[in-house]
């Protein structure tokens, strides 16, 4: 977490956090003969609280051969999720023509997905979330892109966003066995992107570890489906961007293909030691005997709670827009309204060769000086325009702040040269 989160007023909350922070300076300095920019230390300091604390969270033991801390400090990818997606996808690829490596993601989906998928060569088989439905994956729309897919591809990989990015859904218990079950019918390597998985905050929503709810449904699968699971010091609530942190767990990959994934990781360098830290303390967080963990037990609840208000703000606020409709903000960072353009915008956009949101967003850029990220950069049913929206405004007035953001919003889409009065 920011040392800036630290700088309290009272000397007796000062003094319980200085107790777990020299408790965390004794062991680094017990384990790492050195503090140099790159260090392979975090396999035997790191790894296994990592190991731990997703011990812990899915409540089956892990080998600590199969968590891999990971950094992207010279990747091609500035993003620690991609870099750790894009390293088991190297293994996966391969194959020409019909043959040819097909993986399955989520439209809408963060773009850098299908950006290593292009990368690659891979064949990128999209299936799209139900929008009607809070963004709600659907098996059987599921089965209809893998049967499409077969016809020129050779499908090997599923890969799953929940908390979801852009859409912001969390997906049910009964949904992730139902993704599970899919999975080793059509024999597919899961890979589950779980950066979010802090950060969710509808009534009746919860986060569900796909390592947990696999060893939870019985040998039949917990022995057979391979998953990849990841996790992030940049995301959720701590938010630490700039360190870059996190690691990958495997479950139920050949030995041999994980010899040739420790090769495949090996010729990167090192992962930065800051980094490696920051992510021990996100995995081994003050304990309920420790001084300080009331402390840091109000600092996360209130952070979350903060982040929660914001996302129920954020819905509310942009249903009251004509033509704008925000599905509920169960979790992640995110929202995904949908924006019914006026047909004469549409048509403009054409004129121009922009696509219809992008078309939005620029004017509404030009015009009022508020940048919008268009959907169609996620990716959307044809027909349907959308644009993503970051619920973490800092101003002192959130409301106020984000009401003139909806009024510059509505004042575009009401123009009228676009509504061709």
């Amino acid at each position: 977490m920011s040392s800036h989160r630290y700088r309290m007023d009272s000397p007796t909350q000062y003094g319980l956090v200085c107790c777990s922070v020299e408790r965390q300076k004794l062991f680094y300095v017990g384990h790492c003969e050195s503090t140099p920019c790159f260090s392979n230390e975090g396999e035997r300091t790191v790894f296994p609280h990592a190991d731990s604390a997703h011990t812990a969270m899915t409540r089956h033991r892990s080998s600590l051969y199969e968590v891999m801390v990971f950094k992207t400090a010279l990747n091609t990818f500035n993003d620690l999720s991609l870099s750790m997606c894009q390293t088991m996808l190297k293994l996966l690829v391969s194959g020409e023509g019909m043959s040819r490596t097909g993986v399955m993601i989520s439209i809408p989906q963060y773009p850098l997905y299908s950006a290593a998928l292009a990368d690659l060569g891979a064949v990128q088989i999209s299936y799209y979330l139900d929008e009607d439905n809070c963004w709600s994956l659907d098996i059987s729309e599921l089965r209809h892109a893998l049967q499409e897919a077969k016809k020129h591809c050779s499908p090997r990989a599923l890969c799953i966003i929940n908390p979801g990015n852009p859409t912001g859904q969390v997906q049910s218990r009964q949904c992730i066995e139902d993704v599970i079950r899919f999975a080793a019918a059509e024999k597919l390597f899961l890979m589950a992107d779980e950066v979010y998985q802090d950060n969710v905050y509808a009534d009746g929503c919860k986060f569900h570890s796909f390592k947990k709810v696999l060893f939870e449904m019985g040998l039949e699968y917990s022995e057979k489906v391979e998953l990849a699971s990841f996790h992030s010091t940049s995301k959720c609530y701590m938010g630490e961007c700039g360190f870059r942190g996190g690691y990958m767990e495997v479950v139920n990959l050949d030995p041999e293909v994980k010899v040739q994934l420790t090769k495949l990781v090996s010729v990167r360098l090192c992962p930065p030691v800051p980094g490696q830290a920051l992510l021990d303390v996100v995995v081994n967080p003050p304990q309920p005997d420790e001084p300080s963990y009331d402390t840091f037990i109000k600092e996360r609840t209130d952070t979350l709670a903060t982040l929660a208000e914001k996302a129920s703000m954020t819905q509310e606020i942009l249903n009251q827009v004509p033509g704008i409709k925000c599905n509920p903000v169960q979790g992640a960072m995110y929202t995904f309204p949908r924006i019914h353009l006026p047909p004469k915008a549409i048509l403009e956009a054409k004129e121009k060769a922009q696509v219809p949101d992008m078309f939005y967003c620029m004017k509404l850029l030009e015009e009022t000086g508020i940048c919008l990220v268009p959907g169609s950069g996620f990716g959307q049913r044809d027909g349907t325009y959308h644009f993503r929206f970051f619920s973490l405004y800092t101003n002192k007035n959130d409301e106020i702040s984000l009401g003139y953001v909806c009024d510059k919003c509505s004042g575009v889409l009401v123009q009228k040269e676009l509504m061709g009065n």
